[in-house]
């Protein structure tokens, strides 16, 4: 008895020593080599041409795909059927992945990340912690940063989102208009002024508006998906 639970113990040592030791591989442990351009890990599964970058801490996971010159640099990674392309820059601790697509010369930097079904492109920054997912779009010269969040079918074109805000739902923020602080814009319509604070009045903010709202809590968040859990590749599943 005593030698079966010897036995035992150490099967059950073993394994929990592997599920670590996979862990703290690149993209936790999954076949792949190392990217001729650049040294970092490429999955078997995941498509990366040779004329992208992939720096040495750096990893692309599952079945992403990086095309023509994009670069991953840092202890960014790339995962589930994320698609990058153009000259887009991915760096720091930055992630990408569920079926987000970043293209153009958009740059994804610090903590943050693009997932769900969510497209970045032209020359848009994503940084800091914010978050852009659901089906939202990011394009022009977008800036979206500190603990933003741009998500549902939500459009920010040409315009900034910073601090806590949120624009989400069906809202379009265009043309150099600035949401910030505790903001959350939904639905409406702006042009250049602002007259109620009331989020399902607002859509469409336009001609260099700035909004510095009040937290609004009468927006109907239940519709739309809640920020990722998704930790399959933390700091850890990058380490060498």
């Amino acid at each position: 008895m005593k030698t079966s639970f010897k036995i035992f113990l150490g099967l059950l040592l073993l394994s929990s020593s592997w599920r670590v030791f996979a862990h703290d591989r690149p993209c936790n442990g999954a076949p792949g080599s190392a990217h001729p351009n650049g040294g970092g890990f490429v999955a078997d599964s995941a498509s990366v041409e040779k004329t992208v970058y992939v720096g040495p801490l750096a990893s692309v996971c599952d079945r992403a795909t990086i095309s023509d010159k994009a670069s991953i640099y840092g202890q960014a990674i790339v995962f589930g059927d994320a698609n990058i392309s153009d000259q887009v820059r991915v760096l720091g601790n930055a992630r990408v992945f569920g079926k987000a697509t970043v293209s153009g010369k958009a740059t994804v930097f610090g903590e943050a990340k693009i997932f769900g079904k969510a497209t970045v492109t032209d020359r848009s920054w994503v940084v800091d912690e914010a978050l852009v997912y659901g089906s939202a779009t990011v394009d022009g010269r977008s800036f979206i940063s500190m603990n933003a969040r741009v998500f549902g079918r939500a459009t920010v074109s040409d315009a900034k989102v910073s601090n806590t805000a949120q624009v989400y739902g069906t809202a379009r923020i265009l043309e150099g208009a600035q949401i910030r602080g505790r903001a959350r814009v939904c639905r409406g319509e702006w042009s250049n002024e602002i007259t109620n604070d009331r989020c399902e009045h607002r859509t469409f903010f336009s001609s260099n508006v700035i909004f510095d709202g009040p937290r609004d809590n009468s927006a109907p968040f239940s519709e739309f998906p809640s920020p990722s859990n998704d930790n399959r590749y933390s700091a850890r599943g990058i380490a060498r």
